[in-house]
């Protein structure tokens, strides 16, 4: 098969372009011809052969934003010409669009798109574009059942399959092995129970829940750390935050790394507090270094993780000690950063910071939850990409 994978970048440090890249070489793997079209291009980027970037300027302007939908619809359709690919495989909204309406100007390849986050959180320019072109589409695959649920129950889409996210296992624990930049080495030598997060100074992120839980905790433990990994707009509101919670010397910004899996390996605890997720690499990355994990049980994605045995749309109390992991109440979308003083403590906040003390105390809670790596064999790269495969070949 000539395959052409269509995603906005393939910059290191996002989830969506690790899975593009590694789809793409393991289907190399497998015999198939792949060729990758991104918009943008950056600076620490994925190695890949056959590569064309369009060079294009991060725009906000509505007008400028549609505009290009149909200018990346039609490059689309010029490299089907050109090269005789049988198929295209995109990876989210912005590339999920052009993708489709690439039929516009010729491309009768198959088309598959890939949805990766909750729908509902999208604009609703999004959710218009999302009814009325998904379902021309040869194939819509969500990365968890809780997207692929949405769709079929809000959006009347039947041409849905999940397939979760690769993870090369050999390649993170290998990765694991490297040592922590001699500049933190300060903070992990010291002593004190360590929990660490990953992911975007963003809304979604909710860092903010997380900081002002983890004061409770340090209230009772002084010596209790935080990582956090990641950088973003919010990297000056969460550095007053801390220094407002008087946690300087308790909180460690790494800022962004191209390998988390020292900072894991060298951690007690991982900790999610997401408004929303598609399916989180990063619960995935935390397993395979066999960390306990507490997190929000928000819409999709942290349930089929770290507890398969429930139904999506199951109701359950909080928390919830799944199989893999701690589930606690989803937080609401709204921003909380004043101090315990000023902002007390709300009830889902005492319920995590309560998670944390139990781990910090409960060896025998912190033992049930150290065998993650068993649960991410089931998210081998090449037992998904062979999953693609059969996809991509008509064969589900």
């Amino acid at each position: 098969m000539n395959i052409l994978i269509v995603i906005s970048s393939l910059k290191i440090g996002g989830g969506a372009e690790n899975v593009a890249y590694s789809l793409g070489s393991g289907l190399k793997e497998l015999g198939h011809s792949v060729e990758y079209l991104t918009y943008y291009k950056y600076k620490k980027e994925y190695d890949v052969e056959n590569k064309l970037c369009l060079n294009e300027k991060l725009n906000k302007n509505i007008l400028s934003k549609f505009l290009k939908l149909f200018k990346r619809a039609r490059f689309i359709s010029k490299i089907y010409k050109k090269n005789n690919i049988d198929v295209v495989l995109s990876f989210m909204e912005e590339s999920n669009f052009p993708t489709l309406l690439s039929s516009l100007f010729g491309n009768k390849s198959k088309k598959y798109v890939s949805v990766r986050q909750d729908v509902s959180n999208m604009s609703k320019q999004y959710q218009f574009l999302i009814k009325h072109l998904y379902s021309k589409a040869d194939k819509v695959i969500t990365v968890s059942k809780g997207i692929e649920y949405e769709l079929r129950n809000n959006y009347n889409l039947d041409n849905i399959k999940t397939i979760y996210n690769p993870k090369d296992v050999s390649l993170m624990l290998s990765k694991s092995k490297e040592p922590i930049s001699s500049s933190f080495n300060f903070f992990f030598s010291r002593p004190g129970f360590t929990f660490v997060s990953i992911g975007r100074f963003v809304t979604q992120k909710a860092h903010w829940y997380l900081l002002r839980s983890f004061k409770k905790t340090v209230e009772k433990y002084p010596e209790s750390k935080l990582v956090l990994v990641g950088d973003g707009v919010f990297k000056s509101k969460i550095i007053t935050l801390i220094n407002n919670l008087g946690l300087q010397n308790n909180v460690l910004l790494t800022g962004l790394q191209d390998n988390v899996f020292p900072f894991l390996k060298n951690s007690d605890c991982f900790i999610m507090t997401s408004l929303w997720e598609g399916l989180p690499n990063t619960l995935l990355e935390a397993l395979s270094m066999n960390l306990p994990i507490i997190s929000t049980d928000c819409k999709t994605g942290p349930r089929e993780i770290l507890a398969p045995s429930l139904s999506i749309n199951e109701n359950i109390s909080y928390p919830f000690y799944g199989n893999y992991g701690i589930l606690i109440n989803p937080f609401e979308n709204k921003e909380l950063w004043g101090d315990l003083e000023k902002t007390p403590l709300i009830k889902e906040e005492l319920q995590l910071s309560n998670e944390m003390l139990k781990l910090i105390e409960d060896k025998n809670l912190r033992d049930k939850y150290s065998k993650g790596l068993n649960r991410v064999k089931d998210f081998d790269k090449m037992k998904i990409v062979k999953e693609y495969e059969r996809v991509l070949n008509g064969l589900l």
